[in-house]
């Protein structure tokens, strides 16, 4: 699916407004790349430094592992503030902690505060991974649902690349206040965004869904009759559902079982504790290369991987990039893994191996970001029901960012008790057991309404029922 098809066929507003909401996803993408050009300065310049002592690595793990933590308590808020409020001022709200979070953080003068500050921008980190591809997939059409639901993963790193850019060579607040900008720019753009017809129709709204379609379909209402009636008809059998059913009922067991074994093998893989401590990583290494410069071509690499995704994503299947991702991360980080094994054991010269890091962890970036970077959270938004999408995916998200949290805090120690070459191997195997999981447990879920995925998931765990809701007998 290219772009100039998306922008074709009253798509052009769903497309604005996708690109919108992942304004928001930019600061995101900031808030969690920070602390890597932050906490290289922080060891080196003590005139960089706001703060009147050095930082321990006690400290310096849990700055970096906050944002996890804040993004991983944040979900069930947002899933109560979504039921609430709805979807479109649940993300225009998240902007206020995204600023405050900012404003805390450049005005930090302890390693407490910045600390607190790191887990509020942790808990506005939430909504862009909990709500935003709800949002995504409810006000887009099935045939680019896809496509604009990998827009996160290309926002998200032009996020981190903006940090890797900017950080290592302005000033600490500087740096800070520009990150700071851009949730504002998010407040005052994503107002004039419809809102989802599904959340609106789910509160009885259905005029206000019927204009929402209007707007993101580029159609007259009348020619918008059967979808409208569709909504309500899901809208309606949802009704019958409960937070209950998703933990109780074999129906949800196997998405739920999905959501949260692709979320937790996303972590595992140890994208996290690259991108967070990226250049602390690359100084680890014997390339003759400066680890700012080797940071921020790999966040070129992972922007640039994320901006093909979209056109690959409709055409080859969630299925397909997702197997990808893990066999490629697996073969990266098992390299990686052997540099390290090297260099520990000095078998080779040092000299000789200069681009082998630096091509590793392009590699690493490049695999994670075309499969489990981006589809994890669009597949996510598919699987589940309507009534369930916002707990189930708030159930999914905090349990994947608990990993990022457990990853984060823990690497350091990781790297001491089994070596840089350990840790990098130990990664290697559960991005290895990531594909085989989707390869036995993941349906494909392009271009499939989420009615149908909820039948697909029925027959398999009740084939009779299965049948009776497809074929009415």
């Amino acid at each position: 699916m290219h772009f100039n098809n998306v922008l074709k066929n009253g798509r052009c507003t769903q497309f604005v407004a996708a690109n919108t909401v992942n304004i928001l996803t930019i600061s995101a993408g900031a808030s969690m790349a920070w602390s890597s050009p932050v906490l290289a300065k922080l060891t080196k310049d003590k005139s960089y430094s706001p703060f009147p002592r050095d930082i321990t690595s006690p400290e310096s793990m849990w700055m970096g592992a906050l944002v996890s933590l804040g993004t991983a308590v944040g979900p069930f808020i947002c899933a109560l503030s979504t039921e609430r409020i709805g979807m479109k001022r649940t993300l225009l709200l998240s902007a206020l902690p995204s600023l405050f979070g900012w404003i805390l953080t450049a005005s930090a003068t302890s390693i407490a505060q910045l600390l607190v500050a790191r887990f509020i921008l942790g808990l506005a980190c939430s909504v862009v991974f909990s709500v935003a591809p709800s949002y995504v997939s409810e006000i887009s059409d099935s045939k680019i649902r896809g496509t604009l639901g990998a827009l996160l993963q290309v926002t998200l790193t032009i996020g981190m690349l903006l940090a890797y850019c900017i950080g290592p060579y302005t000033s600490y607040v500087v740096f800070t206040s520009i990150c700071g900008i851009i949730p504002l720019i998010f407040a005052v753009c994503f107002v004039f965004m419809p809102d989802s017809p599904y959340c609106c129709a789910s509160k009885g709204k259905l005029e206000e869904a019927r204009s929402c379609l209007v707007r993101l379909r580029d159609k007259a209402p009348d020619q918008i009759d059967e979808e409208v009636k569709q909504i309500q008809a899901e809208v309606e059998a949802d009704k019958n559902g409960s937070y209950r059913e998703l933990l109780c009922s074999g129906t949800q067991n196997l998405p739920l079982f999905l959501g949260i074994g692709l979320a937790v093998f996303f972590q595992l893989s140890g994208v996290t504790a690259v991108l967070i401590y990226a250049e602390t990583l690359f100084e680890k290494t014997a390339s003759s290369m400066s680890p700012d410069i080797m940071a921020i071509i790999m966040g070129v690499v992972q922007t640039f991987a994320a901006l093909i995704t979209p056109f690959i994503f409709d055409r080859f299947g969630r299925k397909i990039l997702l197997i990808f991702s893990g066999v490629g991360m697996a073969v990266t980080m098992g390299t990686f893994g052997a540099y390290f094994y090297i260099i520990e054991n000095k078998l080779i010269n040092e000299e000789s191996l200069t681009y082998i890091p630096l091509g590793c962890i392009v590699g690493f970036i490049f695999t994670n970001s075309i499969g489990f970077g981006g589809a994890i959270w669009v597949v996510i938004s598919e699987i589940f029901p309507g009534h369930l999408r916002a707990f189930a995916t708030a159930v999914c998200t905090s349990i994947c960012f608990v990993a990022a949290f457990i990853i984060a805090l823990t690497f350091d120690d990781l790297e001491r008790l089994l070596k840089s070459s350990g840790t990098f191997w130990l990664y290697a195997v559960f991005c290895a057991l990531s594909a085989v999981f989707v390869e036995i447990f993941l349906p494909e879920t392009r271009v499939s309404l989420p009615h149908q995925l909820w039948v697909m998931f029925l027959a398999q765990c009740n084939p009779q029922d299965g049948f009776i809701v497809l074929y009415g007998k």
